[in-house]
């Protein structure tokens, strides 16, 4: 609850019949990247880096903000995958994710 209202407060949430839900792509994505795991590969000359609840979603990079700048392309491209196969969005630390369709 707390966590709720923090991020309500912050303009990240809203309300919808009880219902908790990013208001755009952006938030939701952005939301994504922040449970990003990172870890050092090739005996750390790259880091890889993935999002654990959208599975395929990884990307590497020389840096870990280069591996972050990849896997933002990436998750793009992974969500708009997923909407032309008519799969539904997961949601991120249980909230879901803005109603979107493909255009």
């Amino acid at each position: 609850m707390f966590l709720s209202k923090t991020l309500q407060n912050a303009g990240i949430l809203r309300y919808c019949s009880s219902v908790k839900s990013f208001r755009n792509l952006e938030e939701y994505i952005e939301a994504a990247l922040a449970t990003a795991r990172f870890e050092k590969i090739e005996g750390g000359k790259k880091v890889y880096a993935e999002i654990p609840a959208f599975r395929g979603a990884w990307a590497d990079g020389s840096t870990q903000r280069q591996a972050m700048a990849e896997l933002r392309d990436v998750l793009k491209g992974w969500i708009d995958l997923q909407l032309e196969r008519g799969h539904m969005l997961p949601a991120v630390k249980g909230i879901r994710p803005p109603e979107l369709s493909v255009a």
